[in-house]
This record gives structure tokens, C-alpha cells and sequence, in this order.
């Protein structure tokens, strides 16, 4: 059994029931506009998590990666900065991989932060889109599948 609030009042449900009356419930606006600020936040995390370009090649972007990139690319910087030899070897996505100098493997690191430019930028001109909407529908039906690098 579910206890759910209806018109103040705690009314027990099966399972069955608290499914209907869920379905069946039409959001407020700031309701909508939330829901889908929320599906926004996930969208970003997916689209952010999910590799970015860099020279044409995909690389991968999980958090994992993009610290160890922090890391190597702040080694390539004191290597330029001490006139050090640098060269990694670096394995993209697809498993293929390539030796790069400091110089490369800043331009990745700077390749990585766009992408994470990017997606805050869209997120943003999505939030905006929605919380623009003056009824449920329309906030409902903005599509937030679409601008993402």
C-alpha cells in the first residue's frame, strides 16, 4: 500500500492505484518547468560523460579521464615552461592511439574544456527555453535532446 495526499487528505492505494492517480495528475507549471530542468541536468551529464572531439578523433570524457588529463596536461606545461622532452603515447575511444607532444596534448586538454563549454552552454539555452514557457505544454514539449556537441 501507498499513502498519497489528495485535495489534503491521506488516502492508502495498491500499487495499482497510485499508478493512476500518478498518471493521471497534470503537473503545475513550476512543476513541469522543474521536472524538465531536472531531465536537462541528466541530459547534460550524458552528453558531458560522452567523449568530445578533438581533431576529428573522439576521446573519452568520464570523470576518470578527465582527471588524468588535468594531470598530463600540467606536466606538458612544466615540460615547455623547463624545455623538457614530452611525448605521450594517447588512446582515443576507438582504441587507436598516437604519440603527442606538450604542445598537442594542451590543445586536447583545451579540446575537453570546450566540450564541457559547450554542453554548459546548451544546458543553459534549454533552462532558458523552459523556463521561458507560460503553459505545462509547452514546457513539456521542449526538446532537450537537441544542440548537444
Amino acid at each position: 500500500m501507498t499513502t498519497k495526499l489528495v485535495n489534503g487528505v491521506s488516502v492508502d492505494m495498491d500499487p495499482a492505484e497510485a499508478a493512476a492517480f500518478e498518471a493521471d495528475r497534470t503537473p503545475t507549471l513550476p512543476q513541469a518547468k522543474k521536472l524538465m530542468r531536472d531531465r536537462i541536468a541528466a541530459r547534460r551529464v550524458v552528453a558531458e560523460q560522452g567523449g568530445f572531439l578533438h581533431l576529428t578523433v573522439r576521446y573519452n570524457s568520464d570523470p576518470q579521464m578527465l582527471a588524468r588529463i588535468a594531470i598530463v596536461a600540467e606536466r606538458a606545461r612544466t615540460a615547455k615552461t623547463t624545455a623538457t622532452a614530452f611525448s605521450i603515447n594517447v588512446i582515443a575511444a576507438d582504441d587507436t592511439s598516437g604519440p603527442m607532444s606538450a604542445d598537442a596534448y594542451i590543445a586536447l586538454e583545451k579540446s575537453a574544456g570546450d566540450h564541457f563549454l559547450a554542453c554548459s552552454d546548451n544546458a543553459k539555452t534549454l533552462r532558458q527555453a523552459v523556463n521561458a514557457c507560460t503553459d505545462v505544454p509547452s514546457a513539456l514539449a521542449v526538446n532537450i535532446e537537441v544542440g548537444w556537441p
